[in-house]
């Protein structure tokens, strides 16, 4: 089974994620398309094994004034249901493409 490493992790810190569809993850249920922060590492005890590092991810509340709630995930679940959420931003066009920008 895969696991993140610490560097790894770390570089999550601070992310966008979004869920690629609806999924049940463990205490709330995550709708697809919906956002939320990677806001830190926690180390799990398995039943087999040393501890692994997960991925704690904060959601962001669906309505304002709603409690935002925090998941912790492995690797395996995070790479099945979670992505890297491409905020809008664009590129700027390279120098010398025709192309660029069009």
């Amino acid at each position: 089974m895969a696991q993140f490493t610490l560097d790894e992790a770390k570089r999550w810190i601070g992310r966008t994620v979004i869920a690629k569809t609806a999924w049940h993850a463990g205490s709330a249920q995550m709708a697809a398309e919906q956002q939320g922060t990677v806001i830190g590492v926690q180390g799990e005890h398995t039943l087999q094994g040393p501890p692994i590092l997960c991925l704690a991810v904060q959601l962001w509340p669906k309505k304002h004034g709603d409690v935002p709630n925090v998941i912790v995930v492995p690797k395996s679940t995070f790479n099945e249901h979670l992505c890297l959420s491409h905020t809008g931003e664009v590129p700027s066009p390279s120098n010398g493409d025709p192309a660029a920008g069009a």
